[in-house]
């Protein structure tokens, strides 16, 4: 495998200020943009515009719960997950449709993460859950969630709803000077570093 440690690859980028005056720019399927001034990396869908995007932040490292679930393949409607945890890892025997996740669930906020074979969808406002477990999607259509991808659901008691606020896949962003990315002994693959 070739070294590419010296190699360096510049994003897209400019203040908050900036991408708030380039209000019409559309980023490309894939193309990162970062927002210098609040630390915030986006990725591009063809489609929305920067304000539309879901960003991820870097910072400090955060240790958060994780536990695995097995769905069987189906429909499940005002979901309630068997574990309480930050993430989900769903295991899944066949295609998972759900309509909403139970109010019940003890957390406001959690990732589900599809380490399954099969595919799940995430339905936009079905009426097949009750009002206040229903999802929210900002395109307003269903999410495929693919082996490998993830989403993040935030309770929003304003509306409420379960917003889905990001997909794709699990990436950690780290924010380095060039001298702490320099004295790294090793680099994470599912880590963007990105050096300031």
């Amino acid at each position: 495998m070739p070294d590419y440690s010296d190699t360096r690859i510049q994003f897209r980028r400019g203040t908050a200020t900036e991408w708030a005056n380039a209000s019409s720019v559309v980023l490309g399927v894939g193309e990162p943009g970062y927002d210098t001034t609040n630390d915030i990396l986006k990725i591009g869908n063809g489609i929305d515009v920067w304000a539309e995007l879901t960003g991820m932040s870097s910072g400090s490292v955060q240790t958060v719960e994780a536990d695995t679930l097995e769905i069987a393949g189906g429909t499940y409607n005002n979901y309630l997950p068997s574990v309480n945890t930050d993430t989900i890892r769903v295991t899944n025997t066949g295609p998972v449709f759900i309509t909403g996740i139970s109010t019940s669930y003890g957390r406001s906020e959690f990732t589900l993460v599809n380490d399954g074979p099969y595919n799940m969808y995430l339905d936009h406002q079905s009426l097949s859950s009750d009002a206040n477990n229903r999802l929210y999607y900002p395109s307003g259509s269903r999410l495929f969630v693919y082996n490998g991808d993830s989403v993040r659901f935030i309770y929003d008691a304003s509306i409420n709803r379960w917003l889905i606020t990001g997909s794709g896949q699990a990436t950690k962003v780290v924010n380095l000077t060039q001298q702490e990315y320099n004295d790294l002994s090793t680099y994470d693959a599912n880590t963007l570093y990105i050096v300031t």
